[in-house]
């Protein structure tokens, strides 16, 4: 006789541990500290970009909107830099 059964999933837990959360709240620093060396970087290169009234075009403008990243221990939420 066949017998359907669902995988166990060995370790498997839905709540989150203080281990997971510390390593999450590592992970979303070092996304945010990545994110912020690529801006700054990408506004460095572009300084010398003007409009006709010597203004500088790139410039920036803040965040957008959290999104949630998904890492090998879970998903984290990151602000986006603008300008990317």
């Amino acid at each position: 006789m066949f017998e359907a059964t669902t995988p166990h999933r060995f370790g498997a837990t839905t709540s989150k541990d203080a281990l997971t959360e510390v390593l999450q709240a590592g992970a979303r620093q070092l996304l945010a500290a990545a994110l912020e060396v690529e801006v700054t970087k990408y506004i460095d290169e572009l300084k010398h970009v003007v409009d006709e009234h010597g203004r500088r075009l790139v410039v920036r403008n803040g965040h957008a909107s959290e999104r949630e990243v998904h890492t090998g221990i879970g998903p984290v939420v990151s602000q986006k830099l603008l300008p990317l």
